[in-house]
């Protein structure tokens, strides 16, 4: 989400705040170092979701609550952790050709199209809650990470057991498999 300061005038541009609630959330930020959201809700003004709700409504994004969420591991596997962390995304369904993502703040053009060409899909964008989506990314993407280390170390027994060579005709064909190449893409993307 964008800084405070800015966040306070989006939502005074709004009319979700008076000019005296901006000056009194300003001077409560700057006495107890806390950020707008958190200074909003402590002094009853709003609450968290409310401020999500305002700020996706400025940006022109549906806002989701993401409380009762329950990932599609199907999804999970379609995105990488890297991507995934680095954009604060997080896939939530996927539906007539369009795999809806969540996301914390506005995602700039030439991101939005190198998601789309990683992905291979068309993609549709909520905002959500960003202390929610960072935890969901954690949690889920650690139970993944998790799955990699499992299937790496199999993999290093499989080698081992074969004395070491590995079977080019495996190789190959693992090498042309969708997971593969996109995150080669990726990757090739982010170096650039």
């Amino acid at each position: 989400m964008v800084e405070s300061v800015e966040l306070l005038k989006i939502l005074r541009k709004l009319d979700v705040l008076t000019d005296e609630q901006v000056e009194a959330v300003e001077t409560a930020m700057q006495a107890e170092e806390k950020t707008a959201v958190f200074a909003l809700q402590d002094m009853g003004i709003m609450s968290e979701e409310q401020v999500y709700e305002a700020y996706a409504q400025h940006i022109g994004l549906a806002y989701e609550d993401i409380d009762t969420y329950t990932p599609d591991p199907e999804l999970i596997k379609r995105l990488d952790i890297i991507t995934a962390q680095q954009n604060q995304i997080f896939p939530l369904s996927a539906d007539n050709g369009f795999l809806k993502l969540a996301c914390c703040d506005y995602l700039d053009l030439k991101t939005q199209e190198d998601l789309r060409h990683v992905l291979e899909t068309n993609l549709d964008y909520v905002l959500v809650n960003q202390r929610k989506l960072s935890a969901l990314i954690d949690t889920f993407y650690a139970v993944a990470e998790e799955n990699l280390k499992d299937v790496m170390g199999d993999l290093e027994t499989v080698v081992e057991e074969e004395g070491g060579e590995a079977n080019l005709q495996d190789e190959a064909a693992a090498a042309e498999q969708a997971p593969v190449i996109r995150l080669v893409n990726m990757l090739l993307m982010q170096a650039l």
